[in-house]
């Protein structure tokens, strides 16, 4: 049976081509716009010279922490609203089996 070659592989994963890192990109830029609730345009200018003309990872790397870390204390709201929601139905359930 014949090994195939790297290129034929099926299963090998193609390396992110340029408009992949672009989609990403502009997906970071989108969540770093949304967290902060929007941006002037001084500070839209700065983000785009930060992630394309003048490409800086460190400080890439630091918007896309910044952005993970504000999307999990969001899911951790939302997961407490939902707790407190939750507990809030069942105190009127039994109250109301209590009335009944």
């Amino acid at each position: 049976m014949n090994i195939p070659h790297a290129k034929n592989n099926l299963y090998q994963t193609p390396a992110p081509n340029r408009e992949n890192k672009e989609q990403n990109d502009n997906d970071i830029k989108f969540q770093y716009i949304n967290a902060a609730n929007g941006i002037s345009p001084e500070e839209l200018y700065k983000l785009e010279d930060v992630f394309h003309y003048n490409r800086d990872k460190k400080i890439i790397k630091e918007i896309r922490q910044n952005v993970k870390d504000h999307e999990h204390r969001v899911k951790e709201r939302a997961e407490d609203l939902e707790r407190a929601r939750l507990k809030e139905a069942q105190a009127e359930n039994l109250e109301w089996r209590l009335r009944s």
